[in-house]
């Protein structure tokens, strides 16, 4: 008897830091969502902007097209993109908005509802990641330095907007996190399916992360996953080219912002890898596009044919440099530490084999890659939290600190931008 009170004393025990966990990322989450919809308002998604009434304001956004879509009854250019955008997507938006309506004018309701829907995917997924965080054995005080610098992330801007940025960007954080702390199979990938589903629905490239997730949780042997992950890179461009053929959508989509800057121009192809490992996280100095054309950009290569100077380093010659140094420095470190741990190492790998994927590709397509940012900037946080748990209290503060106030920095500089754009 004295052995059985003692085994459920330990697993009363065992049980309770998931408990503590679960408080930590619902906290985090709650003010993530806040957080979220503060900053939507506050980059101008409410009636009577610019980012409401023209296209391409925010880093080629296409926001107030989205909104007709999920509220009105516009069709979609790009179904064969975005599968579920219309099936799926477009009801729980009228659904919120029609709630939201009971509380305040229509044409306010008309945008929160779909701003509440995407605010909350995406704050889901920063609850997984902080729920990560705890599980992992990240300290409080660590984690919540952590995350409140993932909030301020500069990607944010256009995850808070109300398109499928956030949406992606929730659901492949959850997709990772659950592969990670799922413990029954049979549920783990049930959900891994589900999430398939809807991100291949929400937009059809990141698919291939949660088929990922699902590999990986799947195949157990080492040697099979090596030679499965091999033969999936010639089926996937077969699979890619035969789409392409098959659907005139697809082909014009890939074939109007495809740069091949790789292969073109290796070099600039590194200037933008270092951009999009460090911009999510910390943008340099944004700017407007041109005098003519309105919008707020981090790409200069093409405005409407007109040739102007290639991107390079030059605008993070402000204090943003200071930020995006020591953000690199953050992850390299935690990078270092999670592959070397035998418990995180294959999560450290997956997470590395996706951004690679993520830089490689919008090096050969995409005319302002940071706009889809979204797909892997959530991805560098992970990074960070599977090896921040052997970092000091010390260290992540000193790094940490100085990063955030760049962050805030960079956020105001867009808002201020933006501001400046007319109606």
């Amino acid at each position: 008897m004295a052995k059985v009170a003692v085994a459920e004393e330990s697993a009363k025990a065992a049980a309770l830091p998931d408990r503590r966990a679960v408080g930590f990322a619902l906290t985090v989450g709650i003010i993530a969502l806040c957080w979220f919809l503060f900053l939507a308002n506050w980059l101008g998604v409410k009636p009577g902007t610019a980012l409401m009434s023209h296209q391409n304001v925010l880093f080629d956004s296409d926001t107030n097209t989205w909104i007709e879509r999920m509220i009105g009854n516009s069709r979609s250019t790009q179904q064969s993109i975005h599968p579920l955008e219309l099936l799926f997507w477009r009801y729980p938006c009228r659904a919120l908005a029609h709630l939201a309506a009971l509380f305040m004018p229509w044409e306010y309701a008309s945008l929160f509802g779909p701003s509440l829907l995407v605010a909350l995917f995406a704050a889901s997924g920063v609850g997984f990641l902080a729920y990560l965080a705890r599980y992992l054995g990240i300290p409080r005080l660590q984690s919540a330095l952590l995350f409140g610098s993932y909030l301020l992330f500069t990607i944010n801007a256009t995850v808070v907007l109300p398109e499928h940025f956030g949406i992606s960007n929730g659901l492949l954080s959850m997709a990772f996190v659950v592969l990670i702390v799922a413990a029954n199979e049979r549920l783990r990938n049930t959900a891994l399916a589900a999430m398939t589903v809807l991100c291949g629905g929400t937009s059809i490239l990141n698919v291939l992360f949660p088929i990922y997730c699902l590999f990986e949780s799947i195949i157990k042997s080492a040697r099979l996953k090596l030679r499965l992950l091999i033969a999936a890179v010639p089926v996937g461009l077969g699979s890619a080219i035969v789409l392409h053929h098959i659907s005139k959508t697809v082909s014009n989509y890939f074939d109007y912002w495809m740069n091949l800057r790789l292969l073109h121009s290796p070099g600039q192809a590194f200037v933008y890898s270092v951009y999009l490992l460090t911009a999510p996280a910390v943008g340099p100095k944004p700017f407007m596009k041109s005098p003519q054309w309105h919008g707020v950009t981090y790409d200069p290569v093409e405005f409407h044919g007109r040739l102007t100077p290639p991107l390079d380093f030059s605008h993070y010659f402000h204090i943003q440099a200071i930020g995006a140094i020591l953000w690199l420095v953050l992850l390299a470190r935690c990078v270092q530490i999670g592959l070397r741990d035998n418990q995180t190492r294959p999560y450290a790998q997956m997470g590395l084999v996706w951004i690679v994927f993520s830089l490689i590709f919008f090096n050969l397509w995409g005319r302002e890659p940071f706009l889809f940012a979204s797909a892997w900037s959530w991805t560098l946080m992970a990074l960070v939290i599977l090896g921040a748990r052997r970092l000091s209290r010390t260290f992540l503060a000193v790094t940490v600190l100085p990063i955030a106030i760049c962050q805030v920095v960079t956020l105001r500089e867009i808002g201020s931008l933006l501001q400046t754009i007319p109606q």
